[in-house]
């Protein structure tokens, strides 16, 4: 099998060729029952072969286990036979305890059986429409009539079902950003026709998932799943059917996950290539946001404006919502989004199409343009449209009341396009006319049929037939006009005949004459697309209009989502405002008045200044907040927050109450859902774009955000790559904060990993040594914690385990930070130095010998030796030294094992080889013991309490090295009795003051001098017993 593979980032090579083999292959002969392993399957550009899928029987839709889980009992089973007409046959059974006999239908049936099958025309997957056939068994046996497999299935799911085959019509799949003109099609699977999958992400996830089961404790450095069975999945492994691939890919080398930077593969002999298009989506959603930062970058690279990148900006995160909206409806159902995530995306789409309205308008330069004062006293005669524009022109506040109107026309849902009866109240009509014939008043309805009649009469209303029309009409008039669609409202109304509604809506327009609108303003781009209009347009009295029609009342029952009732507030502040300036400044069309008149200016202080109007837009928008509503997301979802402040310009307030959020949840340990994980990811990437186009937003709020949506990246392994991404952002604490993260990875992860993961960080920008450095000291630190301090009585080093704990494992593999990269060498050796003199000062130099191991096989072989000469090079080749030693004398034989019973010759062997140990670390014991073993002058450069750390070390492990050594020599008597003699020269070596051992028996308030005393005494015994005397040893000590 060959792969071709795209680069993850520019700099990694392009591996073309990468051989790999295929595992496994799984087809799924009905959708969602049981899948099957085969050694080969057919493939056409609809997927793998027997597409079926089960449907409801009335309404055709497709049923999945999400509706009856036991469809995950039905188990289909191919059986392939070429010499079968239809290539072979599936067999469909069931679990014995169902009474529910199995049946075989043919595996590939022939287009003259297909003919004879029933035809649905209707079959609906994922809101998808398609045809198919059903299915009929071929079993000559069958009992339950011509249907059996779906009888049989029907029988079995408690519920009228149909097995349906797919049929001849195309079913599209949905073209994805990086192949915006796919032209591909399906049968009935979610997405697209094969899913792949790779044995070594199966693996990687099996191994987090019984870690998470075998994490003890609530400590940072835990690895945990929220609501994970620990017992069951302790040593349970996925099984790869659990995520139904069709091909599943193996081989030596190949990196978890790695299958989501494909491009395409070849399989089989002949190369037949297949295009890998997209990913799962939640796989998807986190790297598709996070390019959005590359794509940030390049806009400043580019040196855009700063109304540029908003429009690039906020445009890009639209339409990545759009995207995602598409693909999902389309392909993915609810199997990846619940609705309510899927309401959480279109509202987010909404809320970057109000940033991109709102701060397009606020980066934009202000207008140059005369004020509607002076165009006034130009031209006393100025339409009211031309006026209005010059107020917004000087009015920011204003304008972006009419900002947000246009957004809400832009995001409302789709109006009604359904017909309503032409003619005015009909039914009542002819029952107010036939009361009038009868000369017999109808109880309960109006005298007269004027628009006004129900108003003005108490008591009354319409029949019902028109009662009930009327209102339909009102509310898809209502939802016309809410979409901004006023024209096509008005011929509606219209058509329906209802003009007086359609003049009541049609009041609203400004007047309009560019006959009589004075040059400059002509020229305006709204004036110029009306320049060629003859005559007139708007209304001329707007303020009758507004006088008796302008009623928020009228339309309160009408407004049912939140959207409604936000937009009927903002419009109704925004035409006030603009009535208060129409009526402030005069004018010939509005109320008659020229602005020299002196009434006009008697109305001076009529108008408030726009910093007091604005505080009663703000209260009356902040109470949006506990509107009530029937359709919808209510007034407290996040977005609708975050709609309100960004309406007000609040932004920062509404950042610091996300941030305050935040730390409320932490502090309560709230488990975050996966709404959170939507809202959270919004405010993320708003908090970057911010920064991106220069707004001045508070820094600590943004981080505790980004912090915030960093944590949920940390707990999807999918997503961990993209973690130094976005702690890039952060800033200051970036380091630290990406330093934390590695400091917490699992250290049973594969170094290939954990070493990429550091690496990613250089990448975005950060400084991978002061990572290195930092994540080495944090993860210590966290271990250390935990441990045993390195203080008080001195322990025996011979009394623990003699294999590391797991505690000490994660304490050795902190170093690997610092072995990662070659810039923090020097690093390495002074971290490796203290957790050296960490567990040789708690007695456990096993663990020690570890760091050892590590360092020499990562470091050592790369440096110089030169770099060994400074006091940390000596330190640690010192501590190499110690362990050289207790090797040596780990090595010896214990007298117990000479074969005293075999040959001469293998007796002789073994005492050679004996002494030959002996000997060894005879001389590795002296030469330690007599080079002032840590305490070389180059040390007295350290502090005090390193030197102290050195002291604690040297009186725990002189005196075990000197007792073994007095042991080993005084047992070997039998075979060399000259190693008595060696046993004696200790002594003068322990007492000289040149060597300063005699002091590590006696320090710490230890006392290990007696049992060394008691050795000696047992030389000199040895000594006696074989004719020597012992104080002969110590006179000729020149001549030594």
């Amino acid at each position: 099998m060959q792969m071709a593979k795209k680069p993850a980032v520019s700099k990694a090579p392009t591996c073309w060729e990468l051989q790999l083999k295929i595992t496994k292959i799984l087809v799924h002969p009905i959708k969602s029952c049981k899948g099957t392993s085969v050694q080969e399957a057919r493939y056409s550009p609809e997927g793998v072969e027997v597409p079926l899928v089960i449907v409801d029987a009335k309404t055709h839709v497709a049923i999945t286990a999400r509706d009856i889980s036991k469809m995950l009992l039905i188990d289909p089973k191919i059986h392939v036979d070429e010499s079968d007409p239809y290539g072979g046959r599936i067999v469909i059974s069931f679990p014995a305890d169902s009474d529910c006999e199995a049946f075989s239908i043919p595996l590939r049936p022939t287009q003259d059986l297909l003919e004879t099958w029933p035809i649905v025309d209707n079959a609906v997957v994922w809101e998808s429409t398609n045809d198919g056939y059903v299915v009929q068994s071929l079993d000559p046996d069958a009992t339950y009539g011509p249907d059996t497999p779906s009888e049989t299935l029907s029988n079995f799911l408690g519920r009228s079902v149909l097995l349906v085959a797919k049929g001849p019509r195309l079913r599209w799949v949905v073209p994805t950003t990086n192949f915006p003109k796919l032209r591909a099609n399906a049968a009935f699977h979610d997405g697209y026709p094969v899913l792949i999958a790779t044995d070594s992400s199966l693996e990687d996830i099996t191994k987090r998932v019984q870690l998470a089961a075998k994490t003890e404790g609530d400590g940072e450095d835990t690895f945990k799943i929220h609501g994970l069975d620990k017992d069951f999945w302790k040593e349970k492994e996925f099984a790869m059917e659990r995520f139904r691939p069709n091909i599943v890919i193996g081989g030596e080398g190949l990196v978890a996950y790695d299958e989501e930077r494909w491009e395409e593969i070849e399989v089989g002999q002949d190369h037949g290539r297949m295009l890998l298009v997209s990913l799962c989506y939640r796989c998807q959603a986190s790297i598709r946001y996070g390019q959005t930062l590359d794509a940030f970058k390049a806009m400043q690279t580019a040196k855009k404006p700063a109304v540029d990148i908003v429009q690039e900006g906020a445009d890009m995160y639209s339409k990545l919502c759009q995207d995602m909206l598409k693909e999902l409806s389309q392909t993915t159902g609810d199997e990846y989004l619940s609705s309510a995530e899927l309401d959480l995306l279109r509202l987010e789409r909404d809320t970057w199409a109000l940033v991109r309205a709102l701060y397009i308008d606020k980066n934009e330069p202000p207008a140059i343009s005369a004020t509607p004062q002076t165009l006034l006293q130009r031209n006393p005669y100025t339409p009211t449209f031309a006026i209005v524009q010059r107020v917004m022109d000087h009015e920011p506040t204003l304008r972006r009341l009419l900002t947000v109107v246009n957004w809400l026309h832009d995001t409302a849902p789709t109006p009604s396009t359904s017909t309503h009866q032409s003619g005015y109240r009909r039914r009542t009509q002819r029952e107010i006319v036939g009361a009038r014939q009868a000369a017999q008043a109808r109880a309960g309805l109006p005298k007269s049929l004027d628009p006004d009649a129900l108003n003005r009469e108490s008591g009354v209303s319409l029949y019902p037939d028109d009662a009930t029309a009327e209102a339909a009409l009102s509310y898809d008039l209502f939802r016309l006009v809410r979409a901004g669609r006023l024209n096509e409202a008005l011929n509606a109304a219209t058509d329906a005949g209802h003009p007086w509604l359609a003049a009541v809506m049609h009041g609203s327009v400004p007047f309009q004459w560019t006959a009589v609108t004075s040059r400059d303003t002509a020229a305006d781009p709204e004036n110029e697309s009306n320049a060629n209009t003859p005559g007139w347009q708007g209304n001329k009295r707007r303020k009758i209009w507004r006088e008796a029609c302008l009623q928020a009342a009228a339309i309160t029952p009408l407004l049912r989502t939140w959207e409604d009732n936000l937009w009927a507030r903002v419009e109704m502040l925004l035409t006030e405002r603009i009535a208060d300036w129409l009526d402030y400044l005069g004018g010939f069309w509005e109320n008659g008045m020229k602005p020299s008149d002196p009434q006009a200016n008697a109305k001076l202080n009529d108008l408030p200044d726009e910093d007091q109007w604005w505080a009663d837009v703000d209260k009356l928008v902040r109470e949006m907040g506990n509107v009530r509503v029937e359709e919808g997301a209510a007034s407290d979802n996040a977005f609708h927050f975050a709609q309100l402040h960004l309406v007000l310009g609040n932004v920062n307030g509404l950042l610091e109450q996300v941030a305050s959020t935040c730390n409320s949840r932490a502090e309560q340990e709230e488990h975050p859902s996966r709404e959170w994980h939507l809202v959270i990811r919004f405010f993320a990437h708003l908090c970057l774009f911010l920064r991106v186009i220069g707004e001045e937003i508070p820094t600590p709020a943004v981080d505790i955000i980004l912090n915030e949506y960093i944590h949920q990246l940390e707990a999807d392994p999918a997503s961990s790559p993209l973690v130094a991404l976005y702690v890039g952002a952060l800033g200051e604490s970036a380091v630290e904060k990406y330093a934390s993260y590695l400091a917490r990875l699992d250290v049973h992860l594969p170094q290939k990993d954990r070493e990429s993961a550091l690496r990613d960080c250089e990448k975005h920008g950060l400084d991978v040594a002061q990572v290195a450095v930092m994540a080495a000291a944090l993860a210590a630190r966290a271990v250390l914690a935990v441990m045993p301090p390195a203080k008080g009585p001195l322990p025996d080093p011979t009394s623990g385990s003699p294999q590391i704990t797991d505690t000490e494992h994660v304490l050795v593999r902190s170093l690997d930070w610092l072995l990662y990269t070659g810039r923090t060498g020097d690093e390495a050796l002074a971290q490796a130095n203290n957790l050296i003199r960490y567990f040789l000062g708690i007695g456990r130099p096993v663990a020690a010998r570890s760091i050892m191991s590590l360092v020499s096989q990562k470091l050592i072989r790369t440096r110089p030796d030169s770099d060994f000469h400074s006091a940390e090079g000596i330190e640690f080749q010192q501590y190499q030294q110690y362990v050289s030693l207790t090797d040596a004398l780990d090595n010896v034989p214990s007298p117990d094992t000479h074969p005293a019973g075999e040959s001469a010759q293998k007796r002789a062997a073994w005492k050679d080889a004996y002494l030959r140990a002996i000997d060894n670390a005879w001389k590795l014991g002296l030469d330690l013991l007599t080079h002032s073993w840590l305490e070389n002058d180059v040390f007295k450069m350290f502090s005090d309490s390193r030197l102290e750390e050195l002291r604690r070390v040297r009186s725990i492990h002189m005196p075990e090295v000197v007792i073994r050594l007095n042991y080993i020599l005084l047992s070997s008597r039998a075979h060399s009795e000259g190693n008595l003699d060696r046993a004696m020269e200790l002594v003068p070596i322990v007492s000289d003051e040149r060597y300063f051992v005699y002091p590590t028996f006696l320090a710490y308030g230890g006392n290990r001098l007696e049992e060394y005393l008691d050795g000696v005494r047992r030389v000199g015994l040895a000594l006696l017993e074989a004719g020597r005397n012992p104080n002969d040893l110590f006179i000729p000590s020149q001549k030594r």
